[in-house]
């Protein structure tokens, strides 16, 4: 296995992490664990919106770049960590979970993740 797939699966292996989506700033999948992929497909198609939502929010209010959203749902949480102008990662948590230390781990790799890709 990668040094890439062994930091990914790390981060699966968080308590209630439900999906772990890399993917292209086009919503194209490039790698996946956990979520049936047809599932994931659709979920990675909706997150390039989403950032280009958030880079827009980041220049009108003067915060410079978009880097995380954590977005809550009645069913789980959504965190979206922005790796490099072309690549995002993306974690579905199941609701209840404590996902603190999945956010901490996530953008403390952020810089080992664009080394590795």
């Amino acid at each position: 296995m990668s040094e890439l797939e062994d930091l990914l699966t790390t981060f699966r292996q968080h308590q209630g992490v439900e999906q772990l989506v890399l993917l292209g700033r086009d919503g194209l999948v490039v790698k996946h664990l956990g979520g049936n992929y047809s599932d994931v497909e659709a979920l990675a198609a909706r997150i390039p919106g989403l950032a280009s939502a958030s880079e827009a929010l980041g220049t009108a209010s003067a915060l410079d770049r978009f880097r995380t959203a954590v977005l809550e749902f009645d069913a789980g949480v959504a965190i979206v960590v922005t790796l490099s102008l072309e690549l995002l990662l993306v974690a579905v948590v199941s609701s209840g979970v404590g996902f603190a230390p999945l956010l901490h781990d996530m953008r403390a790799a952020r810089d080992r993740l664009i080394q590795l890709l």
